[in-house]
């Protein structure tokens, strides 16, 4: 084995790995509905939007926001 081949099937190796590694530990979209979309307006507070689910609070960035929209009949309630 040259050299050059050697240098390859590493390159090739960390390749494989890296991409294995990457969809292994991304955790997709949660394509759920929630029971309620809450926008937090108080004063005080930083203006955050979250989701309700069976009581706990849920943050939307685990969610699929086109499904819940496309999918689910929840409208968002402004808390102030």
């Amino acid at each position: 084995m040259n050299y050059k081949t050697l240098i390859l099937g590493i390159i090739i190796g960390l390749l494989f790995g890296v991409s294995i590694a990457y969809f292994s530990f991304s955790s997709p979209k949660l394509q759920v509905c929630p029971d309620e979309w809450i926008s937090d307006q108080m004063p005080g507070s930083s203006g955050s939007e979250y989701f309700i689910i069976k009581g706990k609070r849920a943050e939307i960035s685990s969610f699929d926001m086109d499904w819940v929209k496309k999918n689910c009949d929840i409208k968002l309630q402004v808390v102030v």
